[in-house]
């Protein structure tokens, strides 16, 4: 490919200068761009080409079918909560959607979703929230410390901790794994003050489909059998 500018690229633990390429025409389904710019990143992983970025869904949505084991990028459109699909509303920030209506054992934080993260990371002020919550409940809890590492291949450590109760919206959740990194991503979008939690794969991958409408900003989480059995 066309080599192109060096380019800024920030990940979970800092900003680095990486080498761009030109990509003619990408085609993804019916969407078809020209003239992609495009950082080159060190994958580790064996057979990742490339990852779509949140530019690439501007205005569409991303629907990842757990149950079926498909992913679909479809045009927004108009829903609402029904049985068994429960709608949250959303808004944009630094182009991602972060659930507008939700709580710790009702604490307001902030919940980014993130499809590019395996797993769901919190910040220092919601670590800290954890731990208060520990101690009023007289335990003496051991975090075990976790190695991590970006899609650029940086290695990080992490702290796990396990929120016992968590509300998206119309969702209630409970014993959720969440890895504590005081994050560079928190500082970019400004949310390193306020407890604040990015939603990953792992917890995603709990439901049986996660529709994210960029156009329309809102979250769908279709709920399983055993999920509906425990709201």
């Amino acid at each position: 490919l066309t080599a192109g500018l060096p380019t800024r690229v920030h990940t979970m633990v800092g900003v680095r200068e990486r080498p761009s390429v030109i990509i003619n025409r990408l085609d993804v389904g019916s969407r078809s761009r020209k003239s992609v710019r495009a950082p080159a990143l060190p994958f580790n992983t064996e057979g990742i080409d490339g990852i779509l970025g949140i530019d690439w869904l501007s205005g569409q949505r991303l629907i990842l079918d757990f149950a079926a084991k498909t992913l679909e990028i479809t045009r927004s459109r108009s829903e609402t909560s029904v049985e068994g699909r429960v709608l949250v509303p959303a808004r944009r920030r630094m182009g991602q959607l972060t659930i507008v209506d939700a709580d710790l054992n009702g604490q307001r934080i902030s919940a980014m979703i993130d499809s590019g993260s395996q797993v769901t990371i919190c910040n220092r002020p919601l670590r800290d929230l954890v731990v208060a919550q520990e101690v009023r409940r007289g335990e003496s809890v051991t975090h075990e410390k976790i190695g991590l590492e970006t899609l650029a291949s940086e290695s990080f450590t992490g702290e796990m901790l396990y929120l016992p109760f968590i509300r998206l919206g119309g969702l209630r959740l409970g014993n959720v794994p969440v890895a504590y990194a005081d994050m560079h991503i928190f500082d970019i979008w400004d949310l390193n003050k306020s407890p604040a939690v990015v939603l990953g794969m792992d917890l995603l991958s709990q439901f049986d489909a996660v529709s994210m409408d960029f156009g329309r900003s809102n979250v769908r989480f279709d709920i399983t059998e055993s999920q509906r059995k425990r709201l």
